[in-house]
């Protein structure tokens, strides 16, 4: 009888595993790995219905894309694991979703990386009702789960110096956060997500959205991961071309980009440089202290007191391009900027590179090169340009937003 009890229950165990695996939907069985920790937003001074949504949207003009809100949405803020410096940190962004008018609701997701911030006051987590971050986290209304990250130094992650244009670890926060927002919608269940990702981006985020469309289709460590369609708006996506052209102007209205990846690829990429091989000597007291994670952008810029291109650098970085491009002491810093700028590849989803044409601070240059160099590669089919009129760096990030969500709705 116990030999017979035994078989039993060895047939049972077997039986129960073999269903279980044939369930409908195996995502129900999720275990979390990258998920650690969720709060729902509750806004003060914003509505997410979705007839405030649209009137919203309505007062940026943005016509089209308030054509499209239908949802009630629900914002979280997530805290999930990623890989920095060797181990695990706890990693943080905001998380968007509609409320389904029909049980049958299936949503799409989509990415949206965040442009260049220096405090984390600014940061999505720490500030959803900032314009940029608020008018992301709507576009949930028109029927897709948003994604936000913070990106490691900002959110729970603060206590870090945020790793500015490293590669790496800016791939692994959104790549990671889209794992955590999958487990979060699994176990949590405030909606039904359907196979489609889509990845949107501006100026760092549009480096970042590049480079994570790159990891996702050229590493089959990501081949969980599959992507429909991105929207890259305005990105530095050659680092070496960029320096090359803004070393060309009489000005540069932000000198503080420089600096920012100057103290990032020192702290992360052993970057073994004096800061007077890239800025006046003039400087040499004020770069160290200038980035510290309490001023604004504008803030940091004023400390220069100057947006004279010649009189911010040193001479043979922004004089003589040649002796940059050659010179033995620029070895490591041509190195780094190679290292985390995005190479080209035959592109396996559809690309579309947004921009505005009065851009002074990210030139069209990086657009139409990046776009030349796709081509070469035989992905001509896959990518195009969408150039918007009379529209500065900051002016355009909004209707940019705007765009690639009417753009991904055809899809």
């Amino acid at each position: 009888m116990r030999a017979l009890h035994f078989i039993l229950i060895i047939f049972i165990l077997t039986s129960l595993s073999w269903l279980s695996g044939c369930k409908e939907n195996p995502d129900d069985d999720i275990v979390p790995v990258y998920l650690e920790d969720f709060t729902e937003y509750v806004p003060t001074s914003k509505s997410y219905v979705a007839s405030d949504i649209k009137r919203y949207v309505q007062g940026y003009g943005l016509t089209d894309l308030a054509a499209l809100v239908k949802y009630d949405i629900k914002v979280y803020k997530i805290k999930y694991k990623t890989a920095f410096e060797g181990d695990s940190i706890i990693a943080s962004g905001l998380l968007a979703v509609p409320v389904p008018k029909e049980k049958s609701d299936a949503f799409p997701m989509l990415s949206y990386q965040h442009a260049t911030m220096t405090t984390n006051a600014e940061s999505p987590t720490s500030n959803p009702l900032g314009e940029v971050t608020a008018m992301a986290t709507y576009v949930a209304s028109t029927g897709f789960v948003v994604m936000i990250p913070d990106y490691i130094g900002f959110g729970s992650s603060s206590d870090k110096f945020h790793p500015y244009m490293i590669k790496k670890y800016t791939v692994n926060a959104i790549l990671d956060f889209i794992r955590a927002s999958k487990e979060f919608i699994a176990t949590e269940k405030p909606c039904k997500i359907n196979s489609n990702l889509f990845l949107s981006g501006y100026s760092q985020g549009g480096n970042a959205t590049m480079a994570a469309l790159s990891a996702i289709e050229n590493d089959t460590r990501n081949s969980d991961l599959e992507v429909k369609a991105s929207a890259c708006g305005a990105g530095f996506y050659n680092l070496n071309t960029f320096r090359n052209w803004m070393v060309s102007q009489k000005k540069f209205d932000s000198p503080y980009i420089i600096a920012y990846m100057l103290r990032s690829f020192k702290q992360y990429e052993d970057l073994a440089i004096e800061d007077t091989l890239v800025f006046s000597s003039k400087f040499a007291s004020v770069i160290p202290g200038m980035i510290d994670g309490t001023r604004l952008a504008n803030e940091i810029n004023t400390m220069f007191g100057t947006l004279d291109v010649g009189e911010l650098f040193n001479d043979d970085f922004e004089n003589d391009s040649t002796l940059f491009n050659k010179d033995k002491k620029y070895d490591a810093l041509r190195a780094v900027y190679t290292e985390n700028s995005v190479p080209v590849w035959n592109l396996g989803s559809d690309v579309t590179l947004y921009y505005g044409k009065s851009d002074m601070i990210v030139p069209n240059e990086q657009s139409l090169k990046i776009l030349s160099e796709f081509r070469t590669v035989g992905a001509t089919a896959k990518i195009k340009v969408d150039a918007l009129d009379n529209l500065d760096h900051k002016a355009a990030e909004i209707p940019i937003l705007a765009k690639s969500v009417s753009w991904f709705k055809k899809y």
